[in-house]
């Protein structure tokens, strides 16, 4: 078989096993990417831990991320250019900003994220308790008051 119908075969295979594709270009683009860092890996392995891989195994990454590219060709009269909605980082990336003001805010960030975590994890579990109702005022406080302290506390 040539390399030329292993990776028609392959394009086959994968379309079989994973028959839609991003409409996004980007999203397209990460899968041919996801492939690319596949063979990548198994070429610097191949070169630098040669006792980790061979090269039957870079040959099919090889032929894998090639056919990801020819199925990111096959829809590129069908992908819906646009850019994808924005969000500002500003505050960080403002340059009289120094590196305490970046720490500070970057943790901000962090302990706001841990403390919805928590809220919904806890909402999760009151509600399966009270068989799916909305979580009560007094369980609301005393769950504020639960969170804040174990986020303050590390």
């Amino acid at each position: 078989m040539t390399i030329y119908n292993e990776i028609l075969s392959e394009v086959e295979r994968a379309t079989v096993k994973f028959p839609t594709w991003p409409t996004d270009p980007l999203h397209a683009l990460a899968v041919l990417g996801e492939e690319y860092g596949e063979l990548n890996k198994a070429m610097l392995q191949l070169t630098y831990e040669p006792h980790k891989t061979n090269l039957d195994k870079v040959r099919m990454e090889a032929i894998q991320t090639a056919a990801m590219a020819l199925r990111l060709a096959m829809s590129l009269d069908t992908y819906e250019y646009a850019p994808s909605g924005q969000h500002s980082q500003g505050a960080l990336a403002s340059p009289e900003r120094n590196r305490s003001d970046i720490y500070r805010i970057t943790e901000e960030t962090n302990r706001n994220f841990r403390i919805q975590q928590l809220e919904n994890t806890f909402r999760h579990y009151h509600k399966a308790s009270v068989d799916n109702s909305d979580i009560c005022a007094t369980c609301e406080l005393d769950l504020r008051d639960n969170i804040h302290e174990r986020v303050q506390n590390g």
